[in-house]
């Protein structure tokens, strides 16, 4: 049983990690950030993922705007 909840966590924590590494990208001013490595184990870590997406999304849109101002 101990095995299985190891492998389990690990399978929850890795995508949860992958999209705080993103989040610190985003804070810094890295947008070009890929989602598409992220292997969502549940539907609320996939809807967190798309969530990130978009949130990158637009901002790269913002500062394209910006730039043309």
């Amino acid at each position: 049983i101990t095995a299985i909840l190891v492998v389990m966590s690990k399978r929850i924590a890795r995508p949860i990690k992958l999209l705080a590494d993103i989040a610190h990208k985003i804070a810094v001013g890295d947008v070009d950030v890929k989602t598409d490595d992220i292997k969502a184990i549940s539907r609320e870590i996939e809807e967190l993922t798309e969530a990130f997406t978009s949130m990158a999304d637009n901002i790269k849109e913002q500062s394209l705007a910006a730039e043309k101002i």
